[in-house]
């Protein structure tokens, strides 16, 4: 794995953690290192860090708040 991917790596917990725990990644990213956007992907999507899952936890707060108002009215 070449440095550039090794520091991007190690300076993000997210990515160092998912790629410990797939380690199958190790194997890509030592042999090509643009598949870093398919790991950082595949990263966001199982931790829920996309936008839309930001999106959609907000939207999940906002109307578990406002039941809450609705029971104390």
């Amino acid at each position: 794995m070449n440095i550039e991917t090794q520091n991007r790596i190690i300076n993000n917990p997210n990515d160092l953690k998912f790629l410990r725990e797939n380690s199958l990644w190790y194997k890509y990213l030592n042999r090509n290192k643009y598949y870093i956007k398919q790991f950082e992907e595949e990263m966001k999507s199982i931790y829920k860090l996309k936008t839309e899952d930001k999106v959609n936890k907000f939207a999940q707060s906002v109307d578990m708040i406002s039941k809450v108002i609705d029971i104390l009215n």
